[in-house]
């Protein structure tokens, strides 16, 4: 072999690494699978019989392992992800395969459909308050509404819930008697502003001390949950 046929042959070992490399970096970068054939770095010899040539392929052709779910986008998630109320594929389909509803806290009632990311649990003076919260509006099914008076509180309409029955909301009242009581009887919070003490839910407990709510469920549970025992 003469001097310039070494030379061509150090020339080709010298760059033969470097285009391996660059194509394991192309394939890290764009996240495809690369199968390339580089007829420059092969030997002459077999030059005429390869062509350059490649091959891709998405991830999402790559089978999920067992045991596993497959996202729209190509992601593989545990089944235990599946209808655990919290969306973990891009387009939330592992909570939308017909998941059951979940269970609602003590003194809450449920809703008569369920759809991920929609109110399905709600307290329960939020029934048949001219707000509908349930997506089937439910909570506003069967209900009698009173009829505001003159000396009524106007409540107005709630900045919450999906919407209101036939425009009404701004036509909800309380008894006069519900003003500054400790309890939040309109959504909007209208009939205790202005008022001493802290303003509880209608769900809670407002502890005699006038400035702490506690949930319920903590009353007569023999703790001093509210600081001055009247919880218990």
């Amino acid at each position: 072999m003469g001097t310039q046929g070494r030379r061509r042959k150090t020339d080709h070992d010298r760059w033969k690494p470097m285009l391996a490399r660059a194509a394991t970096a192309t394939a890290l970068l764009t996240g495809w699978t690369v199968y390339l054939v580089l007829a420059s770095v092969v030997p002459a010899r077999a030059e005429s019989k390869l062509e350059l040539a490649s091959t891709f392929r998405n991830e999402s052709d790559v089978p999920c392992p067992s045991g596993t779910f497959r996202c729209s986008e190509g992601k593989c998630i545990p089944q235990t992800s599946i209808c655990n109320y919290q969306k973990d594929c891009e387009k939330g389909e592992d909570e939308l395969n017909n998941c059951p509803p979940p269970e609602c806290e003590q003194g809450q009632i449920s809703c008569g459909q369920y759809v991920f990311n929609k109110t399905y649990c709600i307290p329960p003076h939020y029934k048949c308050d001219m707000t509908v919260d349930c997506v089937d509006g439910t909570d506003e099914s069967d209900c009698t509404y009173r009829k505001c008076q003159p000396e009524d509180i106007h409540c107005g309409a709630p900045t919450t819930g999906l919407l209101s029955p036939v425009g009404r909301a701004a036509n909800i009242c309380v008894p006069k008697e519900k003003k500054c009581d400790g309890y939040l009887d309109c959504r909007t919070g209208v009939d205790e502003d202005g008022c001493p003490g802290t303003a509880c839910r209608l769900d809670q407990f407002r502890c005699a001390n006038g400035q702490r709510c506690i949930d319920t469920a903590l009353k007569c549970n023999h703790k001093n949950d509210c600081g001055d025992s009247s919880d218990e």
